[in-house]
């Protein structure tokens, strides 16, 4: 993830490694792949969208501009499965949605990704996220 840093707000980018997330479904011949003709149209349609050139213009503009840019180390991180209240990390499936922690903070897990997010940026800057009814919120 990307994170762009105005003086006045921050603003959240995702970076992801597009050469993954194209990659072919084709398989091999002892395991051929499932719906490959649908994963190439969704391969097609992705990368006709050009998302490396945006990212190279929103990382040209922001310096033209003197704003910065941080990048997430999402590996590390596991945004998705890291609890933004507790910063406990429990493995979740793609198909659960919310994020439910022992800790009692119960969200959707996209929100919750992005305050993790949020939480490491504002650390990062040595800033305390702006806390509201006990989530945090970028200042």
């Amino acid at each position: 993830m990307i994170l762009v840093c105005s003086s006045r707000r921050p603003n959240v980018h995702v970076r992801a490694s597009w050469a993954n997330m194209t990659r072919s479904a084709r398989g091999t011949a002892d395991a051929p792949g499932r719906n490959v003709r649908q994963k190439a149209g969704l391969n097609r349609e992705v990368l006709d969208t050009a998302p490396g050139a945006l990212m190279t213009m929103i990382k040209y503009k922001a310096e033209e501009a003197g704003v910065w840019i941080l990048e997430a180390p999402t590996g590390q991180l596991k945004p998705s499965q890291r609890c933004p209240s507790c910063n406990a990390v429990k493995k979740k499936s793609l198909d659960q949605r919310v994020h439910s922690c022992p800790c009692g903070h119960d969200e959707p897990r996209d929100l919750a990704s992005a305050r993790v997010v949020l939480n490491w940026a504002m650390e990062g800057l040595g800033r305390e996220p702006v806390m509201r009814d006990g989530l945090a919120l970028a200042a």
